[in-house]
């Protein structure tokens, strides 16, 4: 009994990342928050939308969104967005 347990996903399933892995996503994501920053200052409008976009692409494969702090940070951007 219970030897093998089949469950159902309705979603596809993310591959955990290999350490080395995290760490480029990790520097990616601190790009893109500079980039974000740094066109703020420039005031194109153009790379600041897009840099918040690319954040929120860079996040929703690879982090829970079900942790609070996940939810808080896209729900940060999304805000930024608009």
């Amino acid at each position: 009994k219970e030897i093998v347990i089949i469950r159902r996903v309705d979603q596809p399933i993310r591959p955990l990342l290999k350490p080395d892995q995290k760490i480029y996503l990790e520097q990616n994501l601190y790009v893109l928050l500079d980039q974000a920053q740094f066109s703020l200052w420039q005031r194109n409008q153009a790379l600041y939308q897009n840099s918040l976009r690319n954040i929120k692409k860079l996040v929703e494969p690879y982090f829970v969104l079900s942790q609070s702090q996940s939810k808080l940070f896209l729900e940060k951007i999304d805000a930024l967005l608009n």
